[in-house]
């Protein structure tokens, strides 16, 4: 028989999990044009969010100025930052900047599809 304690406590743990990941927005002005997953997006302000459902590694990249919604698929979750500082890390190759990691204030980033496997260097830029 199972017990009925043990399931409303796993039950309560995943709700907040769920509940502290909606709650992860992203606010940042970034003042070039960029690419995230296989989208080109213009220079803006952006928000960016993960996703609260189950099974599903993506991040939804917003365009506040224009309202469009790209979603972008992540390969892993990455270790917090040691600063706690939220931030967006691209991957500058050629002129050419690539969403590669997110990272909210003091918990876990993400590593993005596309981040540079050429040598590349890396331009951190701070977010609220």
């Amino acid at each position: 028989m199972r017990n009925p304690s043990l399931l409303l406590a796993s039950v309560l743990v995943a709700g907040f999990a769920v509940t502290a990941r909606a709650q992860t927005v992203l606010d940042a002005q970034v003042p070039f044009e960029f690419t995230a997953g296989s989208a080109t997006l213009p220079a803006g302000h952006y928000q960016i969010q993960a996703s609260t459902a189950p099974n599903e590694d993506v991040l939804f990249v917003r365009n506040v100025d224009t309202g469009k919604r790209t979603i972008v698929d992540y390969i892993t979750r990455i270790a917090a930052r040691g600063d706690g500082q939220p931030s967006f890390v691209f991957d500058e190759i050629g002129g050419q900047h690539i969403l590669s990691e997110i990272h909210p204030a003091s918990a876990d980033g993400y590593l993005l599809k596309g981040a540079g496997k050429t040598p590349h260097s890396h331009k951190q830029m701070k977010v609220s």
